[in-house]
């Protein structure tokens, strides 16, 4: 699909070939070739705060507007994927930064591309959990009260 994907629409691995991560953050067990176990706890971290953004902007959405509808539901969902990985691959791109050695220039460029990186990722496969939060809201109707925790006398 990827492959699909970046020969369809070129401009998305633009950001990488500068030299920004590429994709999205991917969770592993053990580390991918050649790279130390640093490199795959950066991505684990990344993928950490992917989900932890994306879960977190989805869920102040649906607490300050209970009643809402599928449509701003998917809506919220991709805008906290964008969110999340566009701070993602700054992360990762961190990890990058450090392992080239890097001025602060080139580090500081480093972690601009790797942001830019991530929400273009984001907004090309942020559809994904946005059909999943639309699909699982609800159409109109407000989440019901929570059920007492105190037995009634």
């Amino acid at each position: 699909m990827v492959t699909r994907l970046t020969a369809r629409f070129p401009w998305i691995v633009a950001p990488s070939t500068l030299g920004a991560p590429f994709g999205l953050p991917r969770l592993r067990a053990t580390p991918f070739g050649e790279q130390g176990w640093d490199a795959l706890v950066v991505e684990v971290i990344a993928v950490a705060a992917l989900a932890a953004v994306t879960g977190a902007w989805t869920r102040r959405t649906l607490k300050r507007r209970p009643a809402l509808g599928r449509v701003r539901a998917g809506r919220s969902a991709w805008v906290g994927f964008i969110l999340g990985a566009a701070i993602a691959n700054a992360l990762r791109a961190i990890g990058a930064g450090t392992a080239m050695g890097f001025g602060p220039v080139g580090y500081g460029v480093m972690v601009v591309l790797g942001m830019l990186s991530g929400t273009v990722w984001g907004i090309t496969l942020g559809w994904i959990p946005g059909m999943a939060a639309g699909v699982a809201t609800a159409r109109g109707e407000s989440r019901p009260p929570a059920a007492p925790t105190t037995p009634a006398k």
